[in-house]
């Protein structure tokens, strides 16, 4: 099963607030795990690891906090992804890298790397694999923070027993 972590769900669900602020205002740590329920341990290590990579910028004082260091149009969830857990593989024989992907299936920048895989020269689904890793990744990179904020708050949600449950 193809899962995302803890971690990035809560972070990609901090950096989706901060979006929503504009890079204008700063907003604490703890206000902001406040308004996402995120736990503030966690949220704490989270940030720390996006200001590492740059994604957020963080001021001190009594009117300091976090605010986004990208514009959200220019971050996309896949550039998210590499900033926290690096390169993702859906299976061995695939390229590593979120980037995009040349055509002989090897990512932009990236050598081929050897695989452990044994049976790799001789499997018949490495390419149709392929083919569903370079789509995941596809819509991994094409969505960015301020489409997905644009799609999350554009209707009213809902509660947990919409839809064809709720009957």
């Amino acid at each position: 099963m193809i899962k995302l972590s803890r971690r990035l769900d809560y972070a990609i669900l901090a950096v989706s607030h901060l979006a929503t602020r504009g890079r204008s205002t700063p907003l604490s740590a703890r206000a902001l795990a406040d308004a996402t329920r995120i736990p503030p341990a966690i949220l704490a290590n989270i940030l720390k690891d996006l200001h590492r990579a740059a994604l957020v910028r963080s001021a001190r004082g009594v009117h300091g906090g976090y605010e986004l260091a990208v514009a959200p149009e220019e971050l996309s969830v896949g550039g998210l992804l590499r900033a926290l857990e690096g390169d993702v593989r859906l299976v061995e024989c695939v390229p590593s890298a979120l980037a995009g992907v040349a055509a002989g299936g090897v990512a932009v920048g990236e050598t081929p790397s050897r695989s452990s895989c044994q049976i790799e020269s001789s499997c018949p689904i490495k390419a149709p694999l392929r083919r569903v890793h370079e789509r995941i990744h596809e819509v991994l990179n094409g969505l960015t923070f301020d489409q997905l904020v644009a799609e999350a708050f554009a209707a009213p949600f809902a509660g947990p027993l919409a839809g064809p449950l709720a009957r």
